[in-house]
């Protein structure tokens, strides 16, 4: 008896020895899923036989070649997703524009040679999508110009657009024209002009918000708080936004992640949105002008897990450059809010995030790479690069878990906390070019994980740690530029330097002594020198005879 196929879903299988045009007789078949299955070869032309198909997944696979021109034109696609393979030449969106069902497209790019044109024809699409991914590709080139037909769509609720080079205003009206938009990156592109917000405004959906790295100037809007207040991500870092952080960030209670570094912000943190913000657990300020103390007794610290005002390079979560692993548990809800699918491997977690995450810290000229789910793991704090002055505060010390701690090139006075030595979990601390004074702590050597450490360009004194455990890894270079520093590493030798500003108490004593039996013998005869010169001198006489007689004359 002869049966139809309605859906085919593979597990997961890294050796997956598979031909895609082995499925191209199965022409009932609406729901094809073969992702991350290490799938090579390209996608057989024979696939748009299926005609039925109303999902195709095939991400995160080897597949490469071009995308078939037919595959496009399948109206009955609702949900298409190519995302994160190898494949190159162009395809053109307008191939799509008479499919009124089409609803999710994904076409991230791992190579960056898809070229994808929106513009070479004059088309207006029948659907309106709610996914659209299309990171990493080259799209219109050579204008390299935003899709016009965003500008027709109104139920987007995730827009994935980064690391295409796009030139242009900063597109703001994907989120005045998508009111239930969910994920929006802009990340890696070259727009410009200001990020505007109109003030009535409001979005309770959005979590997600990434323009990294483009030519955003201006301010924030200072009400950017109540209008995104349900933000999660956020993340402005590498525009040239001014102006001081708007206080209406703390309305931001679901907050978790805070990226503004490398701008040109002002003024000191605002209270109020350390305060409100209490899920925060990444916030990122670094190559900014920002002042004053670190932190305020009555600020709330015990969330923070990564904390950073960055010193040279920044820290990156280096494989999901395009917002994947993020997007993946979204993504299982949208597989079946969208399309009405109730795959059990869904409900189980099948899309739950298991990618390898990997972040690098740069401490000084040494990078430090962790992997792993990174974000439940890593935790520091990295404030580096500012102006901030004041000493640091003990609280600090309090943060058993972190695992990383810069404080480089600001203003910090004072001494190096004892309660350093809490932090048993610490692998990377760096307290190098600052004002900070008096000795080292040497309960330091207690922290059995550190790898990176640097006080280096300070005031401060006294014997380097003992060179022992995790310390005895550690350079000249880590102590370097404190010239009153002394240890085995330095040029300065503590005995040396003991001698001069601390001189041996039995020595000190045997010099005194021998003072004492020199000088005060040499002072009576000099005395007595004197005394019997001004006797027996003929002049001196005669003028203390003559001082005498005015005396006597006198009384």
């Amino acid at each position: 008896m002869k049966k139809d196929f309605f859906a085919l879903i593979f597990v997961v299988n890294d050796h997956a020895n598979f031909h895609l045009s082995g499925l191209c007789k199965l022409r009932s078949l609406q729901e094809l899923d073969i992702s991350r299955n290490s799938l090579k070869g390209s996608i057989p032309p024979c696939i748009s036989n299926l005609t039925s198909l109303r999902l195709l997944e095939l991400s995160e696979n080897n597949l490469g070649g071009t995308i078939p021109s037919d595959l496009l034109r399948l109206k009955s696609l609702e949900y298409l997703s190519l995302s994160l393979n190898h494949f190159e030449g162009s395809i053109s969106l307008s191939s799509f524009a008479n499919n009124s069902n089409l609803e999710v497209l994904e076409l991230d790019s791992l190579n960056n040679e898809l070229h994808v044109d929106t513009e070479n024809t004059p088309w207006k699409p029948l659907f309106q999508l709610k996914v659209l991914r299309l990171s990493n590709c080259k799209i219109n080139e050579p204008t390299r110009s935003i899709p016009s037909f965003l500008l027709t769509q109104r139920e987007l609720r995730v827009v994935n657009l980064s690391y295409n080079a796009m030139v242009g205003e900063v597109p703001t009206w994907l989120l005045n024209n998508n009111t239930r938009l969910e994920f929006l990156s802009l990340a890696e592109n070259s727009f410009t002009g200001q990020f505007v917000l109109p003030a009535d405004f409001k979005n309770l959906d959005l979590f997600w918000l990434d323009m990294w790295k483009n030519d955003i100037q201006g301010p924030l809007p200072a009400s950017i708080g109540h209008i995104l207040p349900n933000l999660q991500y956020l993340n402005m870092s590498r525009n040239s936004f001014h102006g001081s952080i708007p206080p209406s960030i703390g309305n931001m209670s679901k907050l978790y992640s805070l990226d503004l570094s490398s701008n040109n912000f002002t003024g000191e943190l605002p209270e109020h949105f350390v305060m409100g913000c209490k899920e925060l657990t990444t916030l990122k300020l670094s190559h900014n002008n920002l002042q004053g103390q670190l932190f305020l007794r009555k600020w709330n610290l015990t969330s923070v897990r990564f904390l950073r005002k960055q010193m040279i390079k920044p820290l990156r979560l280096m494989s999901d450059e395009y917002g994947w692993t993020a997007y993946r548990s979204f993504r299982s809800y949208e597989y079946q809010s969208i399309l009405g699918v109730n795959h059990q491997y869904v409900e189980a977690g099948f899309y739950s995030s298991d990618v390898a995450e990997e972040i690098e810290f740069i401490s000084k000229s040494r990078s430090e790479s962790y992997t792993g789910n990174i974000l439940y793991f890593m935790s520091g704090i990295d404030l580096s690069m500012n102006k901030f002055a004041g000493p640091i505060p003990p609280e600090l010390g309090f943060l058993s878990d972190i695992h990383t701690l810069n404080l480089s090139h600001n203003q910090m006075n004072g001494s190096i906390p004892r309660t350093f030595s809490n932090l048993k979990q610490i692998q990377s601390l760096d307290l190098s070019d600052n004002k900070l004074s008096g000795e080292i702590p040497s309960d330091l050597v207690q922290l059995n994980f550190l790898s990176v450490f640097s006080v280096a360009n300070n005031n401060l004194s006294g014997r380097t740690p003992d060179r022992k455990a995790q310390f005895a890894t550690f350079e000249a270079s880590s102590y370097e530029g404190n010239p009153f520093l002394c240890g085995l590493l330095l040029e300065e030798n503590c005995r040396r330097s003991n001698a001069i500003s601390d001189p041996n108490p039995g020595e000190n004593d045997l010099f005194k002594d021998s003072f004492l039996e020199t000088f005060v013998p040499s002072c009576i005869v000099a005395f007595l020198g004197v005394v019997a010169f001004i006797y027996f001198n003929p002049s001196c006489r005669m003028l203390f005879q003559f001082v005498e007689a005015k005396l006597l004359s006198s009384i």
